[in-house]
């Protein structure tokens, strides 16, 4: 893909296990948790809430949030955050 893949930490203390910065300049959070329905939950507002505190003017919007998970099946939260399976992330 040629993209590249950071942690993301901020002043407020709040985490995403991953950023996905494409050539583009596009880029991407991620958070994986392998609990339950209520983690999910907690792990896409945090994303949210974390995208929605990033200059836009200076990085664009993000391409999309995602919640890596050990279910089964992907789906695209009501908040628009994807939740999607480790199995589904294969090539």
């Amino acid at each position: 893909m040629g993209a590249h893949v950071y942690k993301y930490r901020d002043s407020k203390k709040r985490e995403a296990d991953a950023v996905i910065q494409f050539n583009d300049g596009s880029w991407a959070l991620i958070e994986v948790k392998l609990g339950n329905e209520d983690d999910i939950t907690r792990a896409s507002n945090n994303l949210i809430n974390i995208a929605n505190d990033i200059d836009y003017e200076k990085t664009g919007k993000p391409a999309f949030l995602m919640v890596v998970t050990k279910n089964k099946v992907a789906y695209r939260m009501d908040n628009g955050v994807y939740v999607v399976p480790l199995c589904c992330l294969k090539n």
